[in-house]
């Protein structure tokens, strides 16, 4: 029988990510998935994205379509004020969730919905959170370069994010994905960050973010974020085993190959991409297809859990705050 996929959330992210990956991942009818409905409290954007992607029918209640539409599997990309409310919703459904990022946006509410998600004595987890850098080509293949061919430990990590003109009053629910990813890249928590704060833009309008610490194990770390730097970058540099590893993040090219670099050499390791489009090179159609290929066996999700993403969380707070450390507790 075809799994019932819901998708709750009919914006950006459904239009550009979500929808494109079910898309993908039903593959001209290769795997049996019945686009059961999609919901959005403005109906007409619910009817936009019916229409689009050809879901059997749109919704302006979550309720009504988690009691109507019989689903098997849910996708959660509504707005970040209400993503924990709805993901509870299909967990008391029953229903496994693919919920986007953030889950939450303070430590006391992400640690509440991971309480309120924990599975039962013998039961499984309902929630994987959509952290797509999990899943990124090259992000992917620099954590397994890192792994293989290291030869020694992690020395020092660094992310440099640039957006070209990202007007956000709130960035760091983008800065997000690099606190993330770093976490990911070194099978590591934060021990401490520090943070410092300046003007960015032409008129100081928004808010650049500088971090700089360390990693439980030793490492060091250091992140900086720029909203309106003219100019789209995302890279990831490794140090270890006196080796760096380069990878980016990218919506062209770039993301398909990585940097390794020794006695002065540069290595080009190549990443094979599935295509060229926003939603392949940042590994949201792997994120997709591994939600739903746990859904049909009936086994684990892939994760990350809500309560693996508790500390992610609790640094994004420190920085929604303008505050000046994070220190693990």
């Amino acid at each position: 029988m075809a799994i019932r996929v819901g998708l709750f959330g009919a914006g950006w992210a459904a239009r550009t990510v979500h929808g494109p990956s079910l898309a993908d991942y039903m593959g001209g009818g290769r795997r049996r998935v019945a686009l059961a409905g999609v919901c959005d409290l403005n109906a007409a954007r619910a009817e936009e994205v019916r229409a689009a992607f050809g879901f059997e029918r749109a919704y302006t209640s979550p309720q009504a379509m988690l009691r109507e539409a019989g689903l098997d599997a849910a996708v959660v990309a509504v707005n970040v004020e209400a993503n924990a409310a709805v993901a509870r919703l299909c967990v008391a459904a029953g229903v496994p969730t693919l919920l986007e990022k953030p889950p939450a946006l303070t430590r006391r509410a992400v640690e509440a919905l991971a309480r309120d998600v924990r599975p039962k004595r013998g039961g499984r987890e309902l929630v994987q959170v959509a952290f797509n850098r999990h899943w990124t080509p090259s992000v992917v293949a620099l954590k397994r370069a890192v792994e293989t061919s290291a030869g020694g430990p992690i020395r020092y990590l660094s992310c440099l994010v640039r957006r070209p003109n990202r007007r956000d009053p709130d960035f760091t629910t983008t800065a997000i994905h690099a606190i993330d990813a770093l976490r990911f890249v070194a099978g590591a928590d934060y021990e401490r960050l520090d943070m410092a704060y300046s003007p960015g833009g032409p008129a100081g309008e928004v808010t650049d973010y500088r971090l700089q610490g360390r990693m439980i194990g030793g490492a060091t770390v250091q992140m900086e974020f720029s909203p309106m730097a003219g100019q789209m970058l995302e890279r990831y540099t490794v140090q270890a085993g006196g080796k760096s590893f380069v990878a980016h993040y990218a919506r062209d090219e770039s993301g398909s190959r990585i940097e390794i670099w020794a006695d002065e050499k540069m290595r080009i390791v190549n990443v094979r991409l599935p295509g060229l489009s926003p939603y392949q090179l940042g590994g949201f159609d792997r994120q997709m297809a591994a939600f739903l290929d746990a859904v049909r066996r009936g086994g684990a999700l892939p994760g990350p859990t809500v309560a693996e993403t508790v500390q992610t969380i609790a640094v994004m707070e420190t920085l929604r705050g303008r505050r000046a450390r994070f220190v693990q507790r």
